[in-house]
Formats: structure tokens, C-alpha cells, sequence
């Protein structure tokens, strides 16, 4: 009954709040969406900036630091880099990029160094061909692909950062609604974030796998 409402825009009435649930929704999704948006781009640009390069130059001291730093970052609670943020005084969106980050940047490198060890590789290196053409002309069409589907999977991690982002560091988005709605057990609410942040996710992932197939 409440998915027919919903299709016909009636989300139905928060309990703890007393609004309309699509205008809540409606308020607070442009700055999710421009919180994520930012962290998944400086995630990926950092992650990618590291596994790139540590591929390129395979120099295992680089390789190491890169992979301690991504693995310190891992070992950190969302919830903890919230606060760091909030202490330091820093954008929140950089606290949903560290979190992202780690996991993009852990996949990436081991899709890289399979990628350097398939045949063609060792060949286009036997032949004289330099690093950087190596890299961007046989190794990343490889692992495109690959790429792309982790990209899809990062934006659901990066929805489910910015819940605790947004609710430590007093940011007005869907994340501090869903965290306000858990702690009131407002069903309606709840209810309809869930579906949301499900279907986004949906879209993030069929999408990655369509382009992945052009």
C-alpha cells in the first residue's frame, strides 16, 4: 500500500517530525548528493593518482607506503574519520573520499598488477615499448571493465559514509535524516530512505555494467 502511494508521490507523513516525507527528501538531497559527488571524486582521483603510479615506476618502496596509507585509512571507522573532520575543521565530503578511498585503491592496484602479468604485457616490454604506453595503451583497456564495476560499488559506500558524515558533523542531508529517523523509529521515514538509497544504488551499478558493455 505504501509503495502504491509512493508511485503516485504520496511518501507518506514523518512521525518524529511532522512533514511531508517527499519535502524532507526533497530539502535534503541536493546536499547529499553534493557531498558524495565531491568524495567519490577526490576517492577516486587519489586512489587512482597512487595505483597508477606505484604500476608505472614498481618501486617497492613506493608500492608499500602507498599500501600502508591506503591500509591505515581502512583500518579507521567512518565514524572516526567524522569526528577527525569535524575537530580539524575540514569539509565533510573529504571525510566521505578517505573512506571511499582504501576500497577503490585496494581493488585498483591488485586489478593493475594482474594486469601486468599477463602476457602481452611481458611481450609489448620485451619488444622496447616505454612504461607509460605500456600502461595506458595494454593495461588500463584491461582492467576498464573492472574498473567500472567498482565504481558502482563505491557510490553505495559512499551513501552509506555519509550517514555517519552528515549526522557528526551537523550537515543537513538524507544521511543526518536517515540517523535522526533510526534513533525516532520513524517506519515512514526509514522506509522510504531505504528505498531510495536502493534505488541509486541500483542505478549506479546497472549503469556501470552497461557502459562496461559498450
Amino acid at each position: 500500500h505504501s509503495l502504491q502511494r509512493a508511485a503516485h508521490g504520496d511518501m507518506g507523513t514523518s512521525i518524529s517530525l511532522g512533514q511531508p516525507v517527499s519535502v524532507l527528501l526533497r530539502q535534503r538531497i541536493p546536499l547529499t548528493l553534493r557531498l558524495v559527488g565531491i568524495g567519490l571524486v577526490m576517492s577516486w582521483a587519489l586512489a587512482m593518482a597512487l595505483a597508477l603510479s606505484a604500476a608505472w615506476l614498481r618501486v617497492s618502496a613506493y608500492d608499500t607506503a602507498t599500501t600502508v596509507v591506503s591500509g591505515t585509512f581502512l583500518c579507521l571507522p567512518a565514524a572516526v574519520l567524522a569526528l577527525l573532520s569535524v575537530l580539524w575543521n575540514v569539509p565533510g565530503a573529504l571525510a566521505i573520499g578517505l573512506i571511499v578511498f582504501p576500497q577503490v585503491y585496494r581493488y585498483a592496484r591488485n586489478l593493475l598488477a594482474k594486469a601486468y602479468a599477463l602476457p602481452h604485457i611481458i611481450t609489448a616490454r620485451a619488444k622496447g615499448l616505454s612504461e607509460l604506453r605500456i600502461l595506458f595503451w595494454h593495461v588500463v583497456p584491461v582492467v576498464g571493465p573492472q574498473l567500472l564495476a567498482v565504481a558502482g560499488i563505491s557510490v553505495s559506500i559512499a551513501l552509506g559514509a555519509a550517514i555517519p558524515v552528515e549526522a557528526l558533523c551537523g550537515l543537513a542531508g538524507v544521511g543526518q535524516l536517515a540517523w535522526q529517523a533510526a534513533l525516532a523509529r520513524d517506519l515512514p521515514l526509514l522506509m522510504n530512505i531505504t528505498i531510495l538509497v536502493t534505488l541509486v544504488t541500483l542505478l549506479a551499478n546497472s549503469g556501470a555494467d552497461v557502459i562496461g558493455r559498450i
